[in-house]
């Protein structure tokens, strides 16, 4: 069975999606934000997919954590 690491990513109390530590770290939207068509949490991660991998994600959430590294931070989640 593989342990699949990821993190629920809110703006203020509304989720907004899922960011997993797989083989590559991927990002995706929440349902209700798409259907809502709310505020995407970056030019760079638009509406215009559902799910993001690898250097798009890692580049903005590193840029939100310069304490931690996001692996290091799914490590600690579990």
């Amino acid at each position: 069975m593989v342990d699949i690491k990821k993190l629920d990513v809110y703006r203020g109390t509304e989720l907004i999606g899922q960011l997993f530590d797989e083989p590559e770290i991927r990002f995706v939207y929440a349902q209700s934000i798409l259907e809502n068509r709310g505020k995407s949490i970056s030019p760079t991660l638009s509406f215009l997919q559902k799910e993001y991998i690898d250097l798009p994600v890692e580049s903005f959430f590193e840029n939100l954590l310069p304490e931690a590294g996001i692996q290091e931070l799914l490590k600690l989640k579990n």
